[in-house]
């Protein structure tokens, strides 16, 4: 048991000879509260939830450079702008592009309208014959970061198996210009 006594020396001063009249100094028992400070500490320490340190998964390439050949119809390319547009790039041909808003739920419906074009969707491995789809992903230099960050989400809540982060060249700025569409220059 915790108690708080005064020191026994005396100082000889009229203080001293008060607190000699009156009695006993009171015992404080400290037991009590050092169980309660306790128990408030372990409650709180063990139903506070620790942070969840959520991180993005990208898998990145070895060093070396190997090309591979692709069927242009697999890729759409995903042009991230400033402000609030996107440029999706589909190759058959002719490159087609269109551009959209940015908002979650019209970047979830490009990303699942190219990932079920065809309904063979490869699983696991690609054999011949299965679709396959390949998305690129390049942000202007103006870009906002957020958007990459969403963009990557909505990958991730979509599935789709292969993607890639390029950068944004001079000759997709050319080529938006040739098609009108108009955005800030860096």
């Amino acid at each position: 048991m915790a108690e708080l006594t005064p020191s026994s020396k005396s100082t000889g001063s009229k203080h001293d000879k008060r607190s000699a009249v009156r009695g006993h100094a009171p015992k404080v028992d400290m037991t009590a509260m050092v169980d309660v400070a306790f128990l408030l500490l372990t409650f709180f320490v063990l139903s506070a939830q620790l942070l969840d340190q959520r991180a993005i998964e990208l898998i990145v390439p070895a060093d070396r450079v190997t090309t591979t050949e692709v069927d242009e119809s697999k890729v759409m390319t995903l042009l991230l702008l400033p402000g609030d547009s996107v440029v999706v790039m589909k190759y058959a041909g002719e490159p087609s592009f269109e551009q959209i808003e940015f908002n979650p739920t019209s970047i979830r419906a490009a990303l699942l309208n190219h990932k079920n074009m065809h309904s063979n969707l490869c699983e696991g491995t690609p054999t011949r014959g299965c679709w396959d789809p390949i998305l690129v992903v390049k942000a202007h230099p103006r870009a906002r970061y957020a958007h990459l960050i969403d963009v990557l989400d909505e990958i991730a809540i979509t599935g789709m198996p292969k993607y890639a982060l390029a950068p944004f060249t001079e000759a997709d700025s050319l080529a938006l210009i040739q098609k009108g569409i108009s955005f800030p220059q860096p």
